[in-house]
């Protein structure tokens, strides 16, 4: 749990490409009182720092309508956010088509935590938003189902896990330290870099080495994956 994340709403950021969806989707969100919609653009924008000029920003709900909002997605997301903010978590709403393993996996590994088709009922987008402002991971049960068979994929594969071009066995995990596995696990719980540091009095700048040492010795490249991965090898019980 984020510090002090109970005294203030949820702020949420919609992407959508139409006037009449970004309406939508913000009439849902403003229907739960812990949600307070931000504001919202027809499309990614080409740097996170459009979201950290005087506002913070929690969640960012995007509808996805074409492939290249998609990948335009995860552009986005590889670009990181500035050193001095937190990136905000993102819930993304994907057509029928691509709905499959190959885009589901990629999203998760660029750090989308919340998975939904474009006919998400007002209850699974509001708990979608409410998980990823919480950093759970969430699907509808037919997205989930997908999202365990791609697990399958791998586990009959013999455990090897790619990423970004690189493969990486489970056992060969490196050992964490106990501040790293502990570091680990608030991860899993949603924290983020301050509340970290707030929690265990130490720097930011030294959570962010830790964190660092965390990617490079799971092979991964963001906080989902190191949180997924660490629940495959039991570093992590949620």
């Amino acid at each position: 749990m984020k510090i002090n994340d109970e005294k203030r709403a949820a702020t949420i950021f919609i992407v959508a490409q139409t006037a009449i969806v970004r309406a939508d989707l913000e009439s849902v969100l403003k229907a739960i009182d812990r949600f307070v919609v931000t504001g919202s653009a027809a499309e990614m924008p080409p740097a996170p720092t459009r979201f950290s000029a005087g506002q913070i920003i929690d969640v960012i709900l995007v509808n996805i309508e074409r492939e290249n909002d998609f990948y335009n997605l995860l552009e986005f997301l590889s670009e990181g956010a500035p050193e001095e903010i937190d990136f905000p978590a993102v819930v993304a709403l994907f057509p029928p088509e691509l709905q499959s393993s190959e885009p589901l996996a990629k999203a998760l590994k660029s750090g989308v935590r919340g998975v939904l088709p474009h006919n998400a009922s007002a209850d699974e987008i509001s708990a979608a938003v409410n998980s990823a402002h919480a950093g759970l991971l969430s699907f509808t049960p037919d997205m989930a189902e997908v999202f365990l068979s791609l697990l399958a994929e791998t586990d009959s594969g013999g455990g090897a896990i790619e990423n970004n071009g690189r493969v990486f066995e489970d056992e060969m995990i490196e050992t964490l330290t106990p501040r790293e596995a502990e570091i680990l696990g608030m991860l899993g719980e949603g924290a983020s870099n301050k509340s970290i540091a707030y929690q265990l009095n130490i720097s930011e700048h030294t959570v962010k080495f830790h964190v660092a040492s965390i990617f490079a010795k799971l092979g991964v490249n963001t906080r989902t994956e190191a949180v997924m991965r660490g629940l495959r090898n039991n570093l992590i019980l949620l």
